[in-house]
Protein backbone atom coordinates (compact mmCIF):
# COMPACT_ATOMS: atom_id res chain seq x y z
CA UNK A 1 0.00 0.00 0.00
CA UNK A 2 1.34 3.83 -0.83
CA UNK A 3 0.87 6.81 0.71
CA UNK A 4 -1.96 7.79 -1.78
CA UNK A 5 -3.51 4.72 -0.71
CA UNK A 6 -4.20 5.97 2.64
CA UNK A 7 -6.90 8.78 3.22
CA UNK A 8 -5.00 12.39 4.18
CA UNK A 9 -7.51 12.61 7.40
CA UNK A 10 -6.32 9.51 8.55
CA UNK A 11 -2.51 10.11 8.10
CA UNK A 12 -2.77 13.85 9.57
CA UNK A 13 -4.40 12.90 12.54
CA UNK A 14 -1.95 9.35 13.04
CA UNK A 15 1.42 12.16 12.30
CA UNK A 16 -0.72 13.90 15.32
CA UNK A 17 -1.22 10.71 17.40
CA UNK A 18 2.07 9.23 17.46
CA UNK A 19 4.31 11.76 18.91
CA UNK A 20 1.63 12.36 21.44
CA UNK A 21 2.11 8.49 22.18
CA UNK A 22 5.72 8.28 22.83
CA UNK A 23 6.09 11.52 23.71
CA UNK A 24 9.00 10.92 27.03
CA UNK A 25 6.02 12.79 29.62
CA UNK A 26 3.25 10.41 28.64
CA UNK A 27 5.46 7.08 28.38
CA UNK A 28 4.87 5.58 31.74
CA UNK A 29 6.09 2.50 33.00
CA UNK A 30 4.03 -0.86 32.42
CA UNK A 31 3.38 -2.93 35.22
CA UNK A 32 1.77 -6.05 35.54
CA UNK A 33 0.17 -7.69 38.93
CA UNK A 34 1.71 -3.96 40.38
CA UNK A 35 5.22 -5.16 39.10
CA UNK A 36 7.59 -3.33 36.65
CA UNK A 37 8.10 -4.99 33.68
CA UNK A 38 10.43 -4.70 30.50
CA UNK A 39 9.76 -4.12 26.95
CA UNK A 40 11.26 -7.96 26.35
CA UNK A 41 8.24 -9.42 28.84
CA UNK A 42 5.73 -7.20 27.59
CA UNK A 43 6.31 -9.09 24.20
CA UNK A 44 5.79 -12.30 25.47
CA UNK A 45 2.50 -11.15 27.05
CA UNK A 46 1.31 -9.81 23.77
CA UNK A 47 2.49 -13.27 21.75
CA UNK A 48 0.96 -15.73 24.50
CA UNK A 49 -2.21 -13.47 24.37
CA UNK A 50 -2.03 -13.34 20.58
CA UNK A 51 -2.26 -17.63 20.95
CA UNK A 52 -5.40 -17.41 23.01
CA UNK A 53 -7.13 -14.80 20.90
CA UNK A 54 -6.41 -16.00 17.64
CA UNK A 55 -9.74 -18.48 17.08
CA UNK A 56 -12.90 -16.93 16.17
CA UNK A 57 -14.41 -18.87 19.69
CA UNK A 58 -13.64 -16.67 22.57
CA UNK A 59 -11.21 -18.28 25.50
CA UNK A 60 -12.64 -19.83 28.78
CA UNK A 61 -11.75 -17.25 31.79
CA UNK A 62 -9.73 -20.39 32.81
CA UNK A 63 -7.46 -20.04 29.69
CA UNK A 64 -6.98 -16.52 30.29
CA UNK A 65 -5.61 -16.59 34.14
CA UNK A 66 -3.63 -19.75 32.97
CA UNK A 67 -1.97 -17.67 30.25
CA UNK A 68 -1.44 -14.71 32.18
CA UNK A 69 0.17 -17.04 35.11
CA UNK A 70 2.53 -18.42 32.64
CA UNK A 71 3.44 -14.93 31.03
CA UNK A 72 4.15 -13.77 34.28
CA UNK A 73 5.57 -16.63 35.31
CA UNK A 74 8.49 -16.39 32.11
CA UNK A 75 9.00 -12.37 33.02
CA UNK A 76 9.73 -13.11 37.03
CA UNK A 77 12.23 -16.64 35.38
CA UNK A 78 13.89 -13.61 33.60
CA UNK A 79 14.13 -11.44 36.28
CA UNK A 80 15.73 -14.12 38.55
CA UNK A 81 18.39 -15.20 35.50
CA UNK A 82 18.88 -11.76 35.38
CA UNK A 83 19.70 -11.10 39.63
CA UNK A 84 22.01 -14.59 39.18
CA UNK A 85 24.23 -13.48 36.26
CA UNK A 86 24.57 -9.66 37.74
CA UNK A 87 25.58 -11.60 41.14
CA UNK A 88 27.72 -13.72 39.13
CA UNK A 89 29.35 -11.42 36.83
CA UNK A 90 30.22 -9.19 39.62
CA UNK A 91 32.27 -11.96 41.81
CA UNK A 92 33.87 -14.25 38.90
CA UNK A 93 33.72 -12.10 35.41
CA UNK A 94 35.97 -9.84 33.38
CA UNK A 95 39.15 -9.14 35.42
CA UNK A 96 37.96 -10.50 38.93
CA UNK A 97 40.61 -12.80 40.40
CA UNK A 98 40.42 -16.44 40.78
CA UNK A 99 37.66 -17.54 43.49
CA UNK A 100 38.85 -20.73 45.29
CA UNK A 101 36.13 -23.71 44.58
CA UNK A 102 34.74 -23.73 48.11
CA UNK A 103 34.17 -19.73 47.90
CA UNK A 104 32.58 -20.08 44.53
CA UNK A 105 29.88 -22.90 45.79
CA UNK A 106 28.33 -21.01 48.54
CA UNK A 107 28.09 -17.87 46.87
CA UNK A 108 26.48 -19.58 43.91
CA UNK A 109 24.13 -21.18 46.58
CA UNK A 110 23.15 -18.08 48.09
CA UNK A 111 22.62 -16.06 44.46
CA UNK A 112 20.04 -19.38 43.74
CA UNK A 113 18.44 -18.80 46.73
CA UNK A 114 18.35 -14.86 45.95
CA UNK A 115 16.86 -15.69 41.97
CA UNK A 116 14.15 -17.56 43.54
CA UNK A 117 13.70 -15.44 46.03
CA UNK A 118 13.01 -12.80 43.02
CA UNK A 119 11.21 -14.42 40.65
CA UNK A 120 8.92 -15.17 43.99
CA UNK A 121 8.66 -11.67 44.53
CA UNK A 122 8.42 -10.40 40.70
CA UNK A 123 5.55 -13.63 39.91
CA UNK A 124 2.42 -12.11 42.23
CA UNK A 125 0.23 -12.50 38.86
CA UNK A 126 1.40 -16.08 38.67
CA UNK A 127 0.55 -17.29 42.03
CA UNK A 128 -2.96 -17.80 41.03
CA UNK A 129 -1.64 -20.69 39.17
CA UNK A 130 0.36 -22.91 41.57
CA UNK A 131 1.20 -25.57 39.16
CA UNK A 132 2.62 -22.94 36.70
CA UNK A 133 4.76 -21.07 38.69
CA UNK A 134 6.55 -24.85 40.23
CA UNK A 135 6.87 -25.81 36.83
CA UNK A 136 8.73 -22.09 36.27
CA UNK A 137 10.92 -22.44 39.68
CA UNK A 138 12.16 -25.74 38.17
CA UNK A 139 13.19 -24.10 34.94
CA UNK A 140 14.47 -21.16 36.75
CA UNK A 141 16.88 -23.78 39.11
CA UNK A 142 17.68 -25.44 35.92
CA UNK A 143 18.64 -22.80 33.94
CA UNK A 144 20.60 -21.06 37.27
CA UNK A 145 23.07 -24.54 37.55
CA UNK A 146 24.02 -24.47 33.60
CA UNK A 147 25.16 -20.87 34.32
CA UNK A 148 27.08 -22.19 37.42
CA UNK A 149 28.77 -24.43 35.12
CA UNK A 150 29.78 -21.57 33.00
CA UNK A 151 31.00 -19.37 35.61
CA UNK A 152 32.63 -22.06 36.87
CA UNK A 153 34.62 -22.82 33.74
CA UNK A 154 35.26 -19.14 33.76
CA UNK A 155 36.90 -19.06 37.27
CA UNK A 156 38.72 -22.10 36.46
CA UNK A 157 40.65 -20.34 33.76
CA UNK A 158 41.80 -17.82 35.73
CA UNK A 159 43.50 -20.55 38.11
CA UNK A 160 47.01 -20.57 36.00
CA UNK A 161 48.65 -22.79 39.04
CA UNK A 162 45.95 -25.28 38.43
CA UNK A 163 48.53 -27.46 36.91
CA UNK A 164 50.92 -26.67 39.15
CA UNK A 165 48.50 -27.78 42.08
CA UNK A 166 50.75 -26.67 44.83
CA UNK A 167 53.58 -24.38 45.47
CA UNK A 168 56.06 -27.45 46.38
CA UNK A 169 55.66 -28.50 42.76
CA UNK A 170 57.00 -24.88 41.74
CA UNK A 171 60.01 -24.90 44.12
CA UNK A 172 60.68 -28.53 43.09
CA UNK A 173 60.95 -27.53 39.29
CA UNK A 174 63.03 -24.27 40.93
CA UNK A 175 65.30 -26.57 42.29
CA UNK A 176 65.65 -28.75 39.18
CA UNK A 177 66.87 -26.14 37.26
CA UNK A 178 69.25 -24.68 39.83
CA UNK A 179 70.63 -27.89 40.01
CA UNK A 180 70.92 -28.44 36.15
CA UNK A 181 72.42 -24.84 35.54
CA UNK A 182 74.86 -26.04 38.40
CA UNK A 183 76.11 -28.75 36.59
CA UNK A 184 76.09 -27.67 33.13
CA UNK A 185 78.25 -24.88 34.18
CA UNK A 186 80.69 -26.94 35.66
CA UNK A 187 81.42 -28.54 32.20
CA UNK A 188 81.10 -25.34 30.28
CA UNK A 189 77.76 -25.88 28.60
CA UNK A 190 77.00 -22.25 29.13
CA UNK A 191 74.13 -21.54 26.87
CA UNK A 192 72.34 -25.20 28.32
CA UNK A 193 73.13 -23.50 31.69
CA UNK A 194 71.87 -19.59 30.49
CA UNK A 195 68.67 -21.60 29.64
CA UNK A 196 68.29 -23.11 33.07
CA UNK A 197 69.07 -19.74 34.80
CA UNK A 198 66.07 -18.79 32.32
CA UNK A 199 63.92 -21.21 33.50
CA UNK A 200 64.42 -20.88 36.98
CA UNK A 201 63.71 -17.40 36.84
CA UNK A 202 60.25 -17.91 35.98
CA UNK A 203 59.32 -20.33 38.15
CA UNK A 204 61.05 -18.10 40.98
CA UNK A 205 58.52 -15.22 39.45
CA UNK A 206 55.31 -17.80 39.60
CA UNK A 207 56.33 -19.00 43.34
CA UNK A 208 55.96 -15.13 44.17
CA UNK A 209 53.27 -14.35 42.39
CA UNK A 210 51.78 -17.45 43.79
CA UNK A 211 52.25 -16.47 47.14
CA UNK A 212 50.90 -13.20 46.85
CA UNK A 213 47.39 -14.12 45.05
CA UNK A 214 46.98 -16.97 48.31
CA UNK A 215 47.43 -14.07 50.39
CA UNK A 216 44.29 -12.07 48.78
CA UNK A 217 41.73 -14.99 48.11
CA UNK A 218 41.80 -16.89 52.08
Amino acid sequence: MTGLDIDEQFVKHLLLLVPRLLAPENLVKKEIGGQPIKSRDLLKFFTLFMEVFKDNDLPEPTTLVEFAAQASSQAALEAGKEYYAETMEALVGGDRPFLKTVQMEAEHSKAKEHAIQTYLEKNKYGRKNQSVVEKYQLMLVEEVEKMFVKYSQQNEAKNVFKAARTPATLFSVLMFFYLMSGVFGLFGMYSFANMCNLGMGVFLIMLTVWAYVSSNII
